[in-house]
């Protein structure tokens, strides 16, 4: 995890400011990479382990100890869960032990806005709006939560624990199917094709030809985040972040197809295990909500691949590379 301390900054009361970024994943580095560095006093990166209660109760103390050395100048805190290693087919038993972790970070929430200068602390929560609306279309933004897996059940838990925290303001982002490259984690649709044709492999594709999805880039999702963060007003809002055009899975093998400089095998699965629908009327997500055209984002998701694989190849001198996606 990241904390970032800011400054005194012009049209904001008196005190520092505190970033709290949990997740390194895909939107994660997308909300760092958005975050203004160059107004940021210090950087800290701490370990935060996931899967070791033991030791992630030592490391939240450290992680408290760094946030609050400003002492009483601090007079904002912003906790940043884009976290979660757990996938769209997670067990019930997997999403448990990742709960376990988000409590501990409600937890550093708590303890923050505790403090005796009484600060004010904003819990900003990345959930998902493909695990929430699977099988879906036409998803508005006053569309009720059906979550069909244990993984839409989860992110519907971490909403409401979010949303009922006392003395702490709470802001929900519900991404639909995000892609886009930052070097390490699941592989989705786009860098799965991307990645395959890298190494002349074949992509299975678990949902049907036709079956619709929306994309949105993680850059565009990360923007919004941080922007939410420094202007702030958006706190008690649950924002749905889709771009509003209905995808089918051979509509992106086409794209891919047409942009790639290699071969592509592709093959569905006969009994597909994700081919329900998910789509989202324009007016579902907010009006500032920039979504970059499919194209462009997939043309930006291949190059960013391609040149990883060109400096893992003078590196190890061999052709490597490490693909990710997020639904």
């Amino acid at each position: 995890m990241l904390i970032l301390t800011y400054p005194r900054l012009p049209n904001r009361p008196s005190g520092s400011k505190v970033i709290l970024l949990f997740g390194a994943g895909l939107i994660g580095t997308s909300v760092l990479g958005a975050l203004p560095k160059e107004k940021c006093r210090t950087f800290t990166e701490l370990p935060f382990t996931w899967n070791n209660p033991a030791a992630r109760s030592l490391e939240k103390k450290r992680v408290f100890q760094i946030a609050t050395n400003s002492g009483s100048d601090t007079f904002q805190f912003d906790v940043i869960w884009a976290a979660g290693k757990a996938g769209f087919a997670a067990t019930e038993q997997v999403l448990a032990e990742e709960d376990l972790a988000f409590d501990d970070v409600l937890d550093v929430a708590r303890q923050l806005s505790g403090l005796p200068h009484r600060p004010i602390v904003t819990f900003h929560l990345v959930s998902s709006a493909g695990g929430l609306f699977e099988g879906e279309k036409f998803v508005g933004r006053t569309s009720h939560p059906r979550p069909l897996r244990p993984y839409g059940t989860a992110k519907l838990r971490q909403e409401g624990a979010v949303s009922h925290l006392e003395c702490i303001k709470s802001v929900i982002y519900r991404p639909s199917t995000v892609y886009g490259y930052c070097g390490g984690g699941r592989a989705g649709l786009i860098t799965s094709l991307v990645g395959n044709a890298q190494k002349f492999k074949v992509t299975t594709i678990y949902s049907q030809p036709g079956t619709l999805r929306d994309f949105v880039h993680a850059d565009d999702v990360g923007r919004f985040i941080a922007s939410k963060v420094f202007t702030r007003g958006g706190e008690g809002q649950t924002y749905i972040l889709a771009s509003a055009k209905p995808t089918s899975a051979t509509e992106i093998v086409g794209i891919v197809r047409n942009l790639i400089r290699r071969p592509l095998y592709v093959r569905y699965d006969p009994a597909p295990s994700n081919a329900l629908h998910n789509s989202y009327l324009r007016t579902a997500a907010p009006v500032e909500f920039f979504s970059m055209a499919l194209q462009s984002g997939i043309q930006r998701t291949i190059l960013a691949m391609e040149a990883a694989e060109f400096s893992a190849s003078m590196k190890y001198g061999s052709l490597k590379g490490c693909y990710i996606g997020r639904d």
